[in-house]
């Protein structure tokens, strides 16, 4: 018999990294679970760890639509869950752009508290910015949470200024998770504990894709096998040149890459067994995951993915498919507890070698394994786990 969900008639300020309409994520899962169990949600969507440029105008472009299509900024994206597009000052730092947006964003609550009651009991957040300090000590809620799921002062120059308010919110906040080693050590060098959760995968779609009898999107099965295959955003992190490297030596194999581009590609364009499929809707990933023979995580090291626990991990390993990577910490953490289910790899020689072994080798009893690993970290396990600690706050 399944426990009851141990959160429920609560109402939510959930303050994302993200918005909402980025590619599905923990934030979104987090949140529709949440929602779907009885509490009400407010997403509040992402406000900044830096000032933008340049790269970022097709989102605020999108914030902008959102904030005319929906009344007083406000959508509702399905029973008890709501997203606010906030249009506020880009400067998160800046002292007089940080009352400006504390009015805003807090008459925008007000107006949304005066329509529907709602009154926030718990604030979940993923951004530590000063702006979210403020809306802590102005709701004051029963429950504060702090979700650390990066590296923010080492993602980007423009978000060092965070690491102030990031500590600040650390000895604050009620509860910390992280999602990686290096995160939690940080944590503990301030002085507070924080439980470890790691980003998961919604394991009931992607068995019950897996289980399927049904045939490979068409994009995938035209071309010819092997396919290795990388899913989530193009961003900086991900390593194109050893992806371009690594393709080369493997004429032979189809590398495709499913997500949204954040950067520039023509490098990884220009080769001709290198397929960019773009970003195709979270509920069909698993459907393309069928038509991978193996994944890759090929990012690059750097203080910023030392803190990185990649998502796709558990996604590539629900549908049994190998996974080879690069030698990220929490891969190698993830080895070690788990009995070297990743091969990891360091230089395109190496990489490539990897995933040559990967097609010769496994048997029916290894994709068992990747899968039974796979359901351990679901968020099916995850997210009640999350709302217990929260629960247990109240009393």
């Amino acid at each position: 018999m399944t426990a009851p969900f141990p959160l429920s008639g609560r109402d939510i300020l959930y303050v994302s990294s993200i918005d909402w309409d980025d590619h599905w994520q923990g934030h979104q899962q987090i949140a529709q679970t949440l929602a779907k169990a009885g509490n009400r949600v407010l997403v509040i969507e992402n406000t900044g760890v830096r000032s933008p440029n340049l790269r970022d105008f097709a989102r605020i472009r999108r914030r902008a639509e959102n904030a005319v299509r929906s009344p007083k900024g406000i959508r509702r994206i399905e029973e008890r869950l709501w997203a606010l597009a906030p249009m506020l000052l880009p400067f998160p730092y800046a002292r007089a752009a940080r009352l400006v947006n504390r009015e805003l964003l807090t008459a925008s609550l007000r107006r949304f508290q005066s329509e529907t009651g709602f009154n926030p009991e718990i604030i979940f957040t993923y951004l530590p910015t000063p702006l979210v300090s403020d809306l802590i000590e102005r709701l004051k809620p029963r429950v504060s949470v702090y979700y650390c799921i990066d590296d923010f002062a080492a993602s980007s120059t423009g978000a060092r200024e965070i690491r102030q308010s990031e500590d600040a919110l650390i000895a604050r906040a009620d509860l910390v998770f992280v999602t990686a080693q290096k995160l939690l050590r940080r944590v503990e060098q301030l002085g507070r504990t924080a439980t470890v959760f790691p980003f998961a995968v919604d394991i009931e779609r992607f068995d019950a894709e897996r289980l399927k009898d049904a045939t490979i999107p068409v994009d995938l099965a035209t071309l010819r096998r092997p396919v290795v295959g990388y899913i989530g955003a193009l961003h900086r992190w991900v390593d194109q040149k050893l992806l371009v490297a690594v393709a080369r030596k493997m004429a032979e194999v189809e590398f495709v890459l499913i997500g949204p581009d954040f950067r520039l590609t023509r490098e990884l364009e220009g080769q001709p067994n290198i397929h960019l499929i773009g970003k195709r809707p979270h509920e069909e990933l698993p459907r393309y995951l069928r038509g991978f023979d193996v994944g890759i995580i090929p990012y690059v090291r750097s203080d910023y993915t030392d803190a990185v626990y990649p998502t796709k991990l558990n996604e590539y390993l629900a549908m049994g498919l190998p996974v080879v990577a690069t030698a990220l910490p929490e891969i190698e953490r993830f080895n070690q507890r788990y009995g070297a289910l990743v091969s990891v790899a360091t230089g395109a020689d190496d990489f490539a070698a990897a995933i040559r072994q990967s097609f010769e080798g496994g048997s029916s009893s290894d994709r068992a394994r990747r899968i039974a690993v796979a359901q351990q970290n679901s968020w099916q396990i995850r997210i009640p786990e999350m709302a217990q600690l929260i629960a247990d706050k109240f009393r």
